[in-house]
């Protein structure tokens, strides 16, 4: 199966949305770490009738004393020129360059400026704004400057001084109102891509839930602002504006900020063309979960596709906790338990000299897999306790499977168990007094179930000290009738989360760089 997440349902979803007539405004919600970036950049990538911008204000330096929406202007100049949807290159002569040059006029100086200062704190910070400078101050020294001759002290008629106040407060920066030569300059460039690509212009705002709340409302405030002027639905000549957020946590804000009693609906409403698009990825990932399933051989990745289902099952795990999976638990073998001698009430008459040449005992932690699981686990949590916690939760599961359907797994439990709650000679041999042609393998039970834990040591082969006594073990049923038994699927997650318990008590955790405390 392919690594990445199937997307088909909800893109279908989503393109039936984006084609509703007049739907020039979009809110996409849906929680944090669903994928909604991750499919916003996937649908626009496999269509080449958008020109996509997507920004992210979180990631802005923004002092309380600047205007977000200066950054956003930059930000979308940025992409314009880094993702070389707009090339100095290739630009017409007569086009592009001749329109910029008559709304930059005099003012290049102080576009350039803003650049420089803007770009800069965008973070990432673009490594070409020069570029981008350069260019525009190109257009600049190519086209004849405005004259600067003093105009006469004429009489201005009343709607000539509306007109004149109207242009001042158009070019204040800060203001709901601005539409000042860096608008024009941002509306120039996307005017071109429609009308030359016949392409449709889409800005993405990513993450506005958590951007600070005092920019929230002012990033919405000024696109509501500019909802039905100049010509447009949507500031700077955008098709579709589409917000990305939890709607939840921006009601939340709301209410903290506004007040309980203030209609959050009524606010809402006008940033949005239709109706809100709930993200639900669900299907998706578990799709992609089951898909893993099927690639896995090991036990121990059984274990982690099993975790990964009921989690995603009970709404526990998000994609972009889940992807994590990825990142690869690698670690230096070393010895997880050493056992020096065995009491004197074993007789190891039978063993010395045919099953076992040394008297020094020690499991190496590459068989103590369960570690891997654990590691694993805790990268996709982001803690060791928070894992725990909520593989706790999963013991209650009562859904009933049989033995058969689950035996792999089974018999990893039984010996990560064995290693993680045993001690002393136990761990090693089961019935010391008993000796027959296999030797005395430790036996484990786990509810119904019995299994004996089978070593590759024998007469051919004995067991030498420096050796994993358990290397290449494995657990049998001591009964094949126990096969027919059924289970409680929370008995799995039981016994992993006992198996797991003792061996962070052990310090077997420790030695692993998981946790440092004990339970």
């Amino acid at each position: 199966m392919s690594d990445q997440i199937n997307l088909e349902s909800v893109t279908e979803r989503f393109q039936d949305h984006l084609s509703i007539e007049n739907n020039y405004r979009i809110i996409l919600t849906g929680k944090f770490g669903t994928g909604k970036t991750f499919f916003l950049n996937s649908f626009f990538e496999d269509r080449k009738e958008y020109n996509k911008i997507l920004i992210s204000p979180v990631n802005y330096v923004v002092s309380s004393n600047e205007d977000i929406f200066e950054f956003i202007k930059a930000d979308i100049i940025k992409d314009l020129f880094i993702t070389k949807k707009i090339s100095p290159t290739t630009l017409p002569a007569d086009s592009d360059i001749q329109k910029v040059s008559e709304i930059i006029g005099s003012k290049s100086l102080v576009f350039g400026n803003f650049l420089l200062k803007t770009i800069a704190k965008l973070n990432p910070a673009a490594a070409a704004p020069q570029i981008i400078v350069d260019f525009l101050s190109k257009i600049y020294t190519g086209v004849s400057k405005l004259s600067t001759a003093p105009k006469k002290d004429i009489e201005m008629t009343r709607s000539e001084e509306l007109a004149d106040h109207w242009d001042a407060l158009s070019e204040k920066l800060g203001s709901i109102y601005e539409h000042n030569y860096i608008t024009k300059v941002i509306n120039t460039f996307l005017s071109e891509l429609r009308s030359n690509e016949k392409k449709k212009n889409v800005l993405i705002i990513d993450d506005l839930d958590r951007v600070d709340p005092e920019h929230i409302f002012r990033i919405l405030n000024v696109l509501s602002a500019h909802n039905t002027q100049y010509d447009t639905e949507n500031k700077f000549l955008f098709d579709h504006v589409i917000i990305v957020c939890d709607i939840n946590n921006i009601k939340h804000t709301f209410h903290h900020k506004y007040g309980n009693l203030v209609d959050f609906e009524g606010y809402i409403d006008k940033f949005y063309s239709t109706d809100f698009f709930y993200f639900n990825n669900i299907d998706a990932i578990k799709t992609y979960v089951l898909g893993l399933a099927s690639e896995q051989d090991s036990a121990s990745a059984q274990i982690l596709v099993l975790l990964f289902s009921h989690f995603v099952d009970q709404k526990i795990l998000s994609l972009r906790q889940l992807i994590k999976h990825k990142y690869e638990y690698k670690h230096k073998n070393y010895i997880l338990y050493e056992q020096t001698s065995i009491g004197k009430e074993i007789n190891l008459g039978y063993y010395t000299g045919n099953t076992i040449s040394s008297t020094i005992f020690c499991i190496q932690s590459k068989d103590f897999e369960l570690l891997r699981v654990i590691k694993i686990m805790t990268m996709v949590f982001g803690n060791f306790h928070s894992f725990v916690q909520n593989l706790s939760g999963l013991v209650d599961i009562a859904t009933l499977k049989s033995y058969q359907e689950y035996q792999k797994i089974w018999q990893f439990i039984a010996l990560q168990y064995h290693i993680a709650t045993v001690d002393g000679d136990k761990l090693f041999f089961s019935n010391p007094t008993r000796h027959n042609h296999d030797g005395d393998f430790p036996q484990v039970k786990i509810d119904n179930f019995t299994f004996n834990i089978k070593t590759q040591w024998s007469i051919r082969k004995p067991y030498e000290s420096g050796n994993s006594f358990f290397d290449n073990s494995k657990a049998y049923l001591t009964e094949s009738r126990s096969q027919n038994n059924t289970f409680a699927i929370g008995r799995i997650f039981y016994f992993l989360h006992q198996a797991i318990i003792e061996g962070s008590r052990k310090g077997y955790l420790i030695k692993a760089g998981i946790t440092e405390i004990f339970y």
